[in-house]
């Protein structure tokens, strides 16, 4: 599975943002079994401001399934979900603990964690 996180830096250390304050998409490829990470890629956006439809295109390009991010309002995520996207919500931190969270199938304790 490709999951996407959206970034204000360039890096497993950087933190996740909004998707309208991205600067870069960290792609990384997960292996949920073996709770392993196979592949990280980070491309920069390569516009600055964006149609609706532009991110999920450009995930979609890098073969991103999933869409790890803080907040995205409920028609956005339809959207994403439309062009064959997951989206998960609530979610802060770096991305290096998000993803490793994740493939660790306690991802909950972050959004948790972000609820208080």
């Amino acid at each position: 599975m490709i999951v996407a996180l959206p970034s204000t830096e360039k890096g497993m250390n950087g933190s996740i943002a909004d998707i309208k304050d991205a600067k870069y998409y960290t792609f990384v490829e997960v292996n949920l079994q073996s709770k392993e990470v196979l592949n990280v890629h980070i491309e920069k956006l390569p516009f600055e401001s964006h149609e609706p439809v532009d991110i999920p295109l450009f995930i979609r390009q890098y073969y991103g399934e999933l869409l790890i991010v803080k907040d995205l309002d409920k028609i956005a995520q339809d959207f994403f979900k439309y062009m064959g996207i997951k989206v998960l919500t609530g979610v802060d931190g770096k991305i290096e603990e998000i993803i490793n969270a994740f493939i660790n199938g306690e991802i909950y304790k972050i959004i948790e964690r972000n609820k208080n």
